[in-house]
């Protein structure tokens, strides 16, 4: 029999709809455009037994051990995709019919994204259903997304949840090539984490990860008929990072009202982590090798750091100045701040992270050539009940291409 190497470059990956609630179930595929270094694996746990006893009158000491496997532990994938923001062509029948495409022929040209799907599991609490576009109407998330003609906001709204939407994604090994296929499914998968990294000399990257309840093996593909793959090619959808701002207000009222009430700050660096800090329940039998039972979500968390050079110009409110309003305030146990990211500027493509309170650590210093001072924020909700830490928006081109 031939020998049957695969090659990480002939990989396609795929996330389907399977919401463990067959009701709220679309079935619905997704194509993702994945960079090189993808990854799954699960792992086993175990308990190793030893003795130890002294020894005995001739002289022996028995030196065994055995070892256990009690459970499988959940599964863990992570990749990295471009950021991609776009304004749909409903031209023909929409994907769930077979033309790839988010919105039916009679909808709007709404925005979506090519990683729409991993924003919307991210945010999605479990039973909150999608609805795939027909000839008739445009796709639709029951929370967390809302598009429009103009832009796609995800929100936070659905997220205060315990357990979040499931969904399966299959690697498939070899679908790019002509040899021979083999998938493998993710069950129950959820989205833990989404790092962006401000890398002003690249393109807008979002790293994934997450977790699945557990791998399937097999030597076949997903059904593909009705896989959105939307603007997966495009290429003016690709968000140059150099071109990015960053907005730093403040009410500067109250205990703000030493600061002052916008700072002019220019990004040399940083990033930003969504996370929801997930766990997975398992169960303890004896005598079987047991298997994760779900997930359930931790205090959601949205922190970053951004990076800019020291400047000393305290007149046009510089970082020099932030710093130094920051170090003197010490009777203000949180500063809070109105941050902006805008992720490739002005203009579309771009995308923006809002944060409307958002608390700063007093900086530090970056000793290079040129001197830059280290910012840590963390967003914060309005009250610990609330979901209103941050908005992420996307605008896309009016025609992709």
């Amino acid at each position: 029999m031939a020998e049957v190497l695969q090659l990480s470059r002939n990989t396609k990956v795929y996330i389907k709809d399977t919401q463990a609630d067959a009701a709220n179930s679309s079935n619905q595929l997704w194509e993702l455009a994945v960079l090189d270094g993808y990854a799954f694996s699960q792992g086993t746990e175990s308990v190793e037994i030893t003795l130890s006893e002294a020894t005995d009158s001739a002289g022996t000491s028995r030196r065994g051990s055995s070892k256990f496997n009690t459970a499988l532990a959940p599964v863990e994938w992570s990749l990295t995709t471009y950021a991609r923001p776009f304004r749909g062509n409903p031209t023909g029948a929409a994907g769930a019919l077979n033309s790839g495409r988010w919105d039916g022929s009679a909808g709007a040209n709404n925005s979506h994204a090519t990683e729409e799907p991993l924003w919307a599991y991210f945010a999605l609490g479990t039973g909150l259903n999608f609805t795939p576009g027909n000839t008739t109407a445009n796709a639709a998330w029951a929370g967390a997304i809302t598009t429009n003609t103009t832009s796609m906001l995800i929100n936070l709204n659905s997220s205060n949840k315990s357990a979040l939407r499931v969904f399966e994604m299959y690697f498939v090994l070899g679908a790019a090539g002509a040899g021979a296929l083999s998938n493998y499914k993710l069950v129950d998968a959820c989205v833990n984490a989404v790092t962006m990294d401000f890398d002003i000399e690249g393109i807008a990257q979002l790293q994934w990860s997450g977790y699945a309840k557990n791998i399937v093996s097999a030597n076949i593909t997903p059904v593909i008929a009705n896989t959105i793959t939307e603007a997966l090619t495009s290429t003016n959808t690709l968000i140059r990072q150099r071109l990015s701002t960053l907005t730093c207000n403040t009410t500067n009222t109250g205990v703000m009202a030493n600061f002052a009430n916008n700072y002019a700050l220019t990004l040399t660096g940083g990033s930003i982590t969504f996370e929801n800090n997930i766990s997975y329940l398992t169960p303890e039998e004896l005598a079987k090798v047991n298997i994760p039972l779900g997930h359930v979500t931790g205090a959601r968390s949205i922190s970053g750091t951004f990076k800019a050079y020291l400047n000393d110009d305290y007149s046009a409110n510089s970082s020099g100045k932030l710093y130094r309003d920051l170090t003197a305030q010490t009777s203000v146990t949180t500063t809070i701040f109105q941050l902006g990211f805008s992720v490739g500027g002005a203009n579309a493509p771009k995308i923006e992270f809002i944060m409307p309170t958002a608390a700063l650590e007093i900086p530090q210093h970056s000793i290079d050539d040129v001197i830059s001072v280290d910012f840590v924020f963390k967003a914060l909700p309005t009250g610990l009940g609330t979901t209103d830490e941050a908005t992420i928006k996307y605008t896309g081109p009016l025609v992709y291409a």
